[in-house]
């Protein structure tokens, strides 16, 4: 095999809703728990908590509206969640369990990063966590199509926790269409 090899990292997954209400961190310290809807809730809110198993406590991550795909590093101390917020987008965010109060939105970072991603503008835009590369740096989907790439796009990006980013494929046609 010639070429460098990229290993994801795929430990400590799962999706909500589902038949499980939690996803263990990968040193079992943490899990990550889905709370359905209330009954009275006419939004049909559920919610995403970070549940420390050492204390009992649990913090508020997020709350969502359709479903989520949870994805730990291996090390067990960050978790990604790919929220599928809607039927044209979704989007990332990065929590560290140690301080799980305030997430990273991978989106905005990247940009913020990387410069403003034009396939972003399409009316359906997916941004999805591939894997973890590692214990901080996540390989990162952004996919989609519409209006300014109707035949679509599929890039990728390395998201790394320490502050830096980089695309590393970029194809403006999406294979099924080829």
């Amino acid at each position: 095999m010639t070429g460098p090899l990229e290993l994801l990292l795929v430990v400590g997954i799962g999706g909500f809703p589902g038949t499980d209400h939690e996803v263990v961190s990968p040193d079992r310290v943490h899990a990550v728990i889905w709370e359905e809807p209330r009954a009275d809730d006419p939004e049909f809110t559920h919610h995403l908590l970070m549940h420390d198993k050492r204390t009992g406590r649990n913090i508020l991550l997020m709350p969502f509206f359709r479903n989520v795909y949870v994805e730990w590093a291996p090390a067990g101390r960050y978790v990604a969640v790919t929220c599928r917020c809607g039927s044209d987008f979704s989007d990332v965010s990065v929590f560290d369990a140690q301080h799980p109060g305030s997430g990273i939105v991978v989106t905005k970072e990247l940009q913020r990063r990387v410069g403003r991603i034009p396939v972003l503008d399409n009316h359906h835009a997916y941004v999805e966590a591939l894997g973890w590369l590692g214990d901080t740096a996540l390989r990162i989907r952004v996919w989609g199509y519409g209006e300014r790439n109707p035949k679509g796009f599929e890039w990728q990006y390395i998201f790394e926790l320490s502050g830096g980013a980089r695309r590393v494929s970029a194809q403006n046609q999406l294979p099924s269409e080829e």
